[in-house]
């Protein structure tokens, strides 16, 4: 039974229109099911549940399950051109054999495209796929499921269909925005891609079709150096993008409606600088004194998303980098900066680990990303003990329970009165726009409220300012002398430096309310 019979035996389209689209590949060369589509006799969709129902009953495959797969002398390509679906370099001249455990025309195009020769298909069962697909990487050397910080670079850019041009405007779109990450989130419907701006996640960008769904991913996966042989389960990556200085670090989970993927975007042409932080004049002079000590621990907490390591990172700006051996433990680097040694964590070498290591490397400053556990909060604060600078961060709520952590992680309270020289809590509040930002009703002073957005900005904001909350050496000397066990005021509150921000014009007056 030809194709075409089997869509009207089924009813996908009539008689007649199947007629019509025959009459049509006399002047055009092109597949039957695609002309259809064209004609809008028949939906993408339709047409692969119609090719994957055709090509069961006809029973093309020659491989139904485990005990058939092909041999490995067969040669399976190392990169997969779609997840489920794996091309078999064997066949007529000018041919591929493409297995796919579901049928998909665009997945055929993308082949078509990429090989230049005609595309055969062939169904096979998905573990089938998982298996070859493992073994193809096996082939290679590819470590799966991740593939971890591997550099993609700018010519991934340039070729490539519909969704690879849609993935790069969608990152060009973003960076143009100052989007901290792009969301590309399978929904029923379809695949939303979402950016977040200033710390808000806004309305998607654009929204496609269930359609496109897979394949959109498919692409990503494959954009950003992941193995694209595997699926549900996380993988992470990086990609770099030199023309726009910029540095992409992916994520991929697995969700109800498919492979989601969050990308950071960073990028490499920022600056940092304790004066770019805008802390209050009182704030900045007291975090500069802490980090001009010869020894002690400087610790800034908060929420995921805060802006910790963008001060960290202003922190180590600051210091006299030619004079002082300055050393990063970070999970994972993400900004390179000069005049410094950066270390990225693995499962093969923990915070803990990376830090006993730094410590024979005759260290003056030690950045660790994030004191996460009892052993990396001992060895921090027995390096301050013996004179060694060391800057961290630690989940708190507050400058006072940033003590309270420490004391639950075991910390001595004699290490934490002696060694501890600055603790700070820190948040995030959008910029305002100075250009159209505009006066708060019946406000005193400066104060101002977000504009209507305009050339200058981003519905009304120009980025982020943080508000910091802190106790100095004196404040924790005091903190100690009550046992660590009374309520403790910080010398500058949270609502104090929001307060203070407002004040100055720099964020929405409705905030500090």
């Amino acid at each position: 039974m030809r194709f075409g019979e089997y869509l009207a035996a089924k009813s996908y389209v009539p008689l007649h229109t199947i007629e019509q689209a025959v009459s049509a590949q006399r002047y055009r060369k092109d597949r039957l099911g695609r002309i259809l589509v064209e004609l809008d006799a028949l939906t993408e969709s339709d047409l692969d549940r119609a090719l994957h129902g055709y090509f069961t009953a006809q029973k093309v495959s020659p491989f139904s399950d485990l005990e058939t797969l092909p041999p490995l002398s067969i040669t399976v390509s190392a990169e997969c051109l779609a997840d489920g679906a794996i091309l078999l370099r064997q066949g007529e001249p000018g041919e591929v054999i493409a297995l796919m455990s579901r049928m998909s025309d665009a997945k055929v195009k993308q082949i078509e495209a990429a090989t230049n020769a005609k595309v055969s298909v062939r169904l096979v069962s998905a573990e089938v796929i998982s298996l070859l697909g493992r073994r193809a990487a096996n082939d290679a050397g590819l470590k799966a499921p991740s593939v971890q910080f591997s550099r993609g670079d700018d010519a991934s850019l340039k070729t490539g269909g519909a969704y690879v041009g849609l993935y790069r405007d969608a990152v060009e779109s973003a960076h143009k925005q100052k989007a901290s990450d792009i969301h590309f989130t399978p929904t029923e419907g379809g695949i939303d891609v979402i950016y977040r701006v200033f710390g808000v996640m806004r309305k998607p960008w654009v929204s496609l079709g269930i359609e496109h769904r897979q394949s959109l991913i498919n692409e990503l996966k494959r954009l950003a150096n992941m193995s694209i042989a595997v699926s549900g389960t996380t993988q992470d990556s990086r990609v770099s993008y030199p023309s726009m200085n910029l540095e992409l670090r992916a994520s991929l989970a697995p969700t109800h409606y498919g492979e989601k993927i969050v990308m950071r975007l960073l990028d490499q042409s920022k600056t940092f600088s304790l004066e770019n932080l805008a802390l209050e004049q009182e704030a900045g002079s007291d975090f500069h004194a802490a980090l001009q000590s010869k020894s002690g621990v400087v610790l800034i907490s908060g929420p995921t998303g805060s802006g910790k390591t963008t001060t960290l990172y202003g922190a180590v700006a600051s210091l006299d980098r030619a004079r002082l051996n300055v050393v990063t433990i970070e999970d994972p680097v993400e900004y390179t900066l000069p005049g410094i040694t950066q270390m990225g964590v693995s499962s093969k070498m923990s915070f803990a680990s990376a830090l006993r290591a730094v410590l024979r490397q005759d260290p003056d400053v030690i950045l660790v990303g994030e004191i996460r556990d009892e052993e990396t909060a001992d060895l921090c604060f027995k390096a301050a003990s013996t004179g060694h600078l060391v800057l961290s961060t630690i989940h708190a709520n507050s400058s006072a329970e940033v003590v309270q952590r420490l004391l639950g992680l075991g910390v001595e309270r004699h290490l934490i009165a002696t060694c501890l020289r600055f603790s700070a809590a820190q948040r995030v509040v959008g910029k305002l726009c100075p250009v159209c930002s505009q006066p708060a009703a019946g406000a005193d002073g400066p104060n101002r409220i977000t504009g209507p957005g305009c050339d200058q900005c981003n519905e009304g904001l120009v980025g982020l300012v943080p508000i910091f909350e802190y106790m100095d050496k004196e404040d924790i000397a005091a903190f100690a002398a009550n046992g660590f066990s009374e309520a403790v005021r910080p010398k500058v509150s949270l609502g104090e430096s929001l307060d203070a921000k407002a004040r100055l014009g720099l964020v929405d007056a409705r905030e500090v309310a």
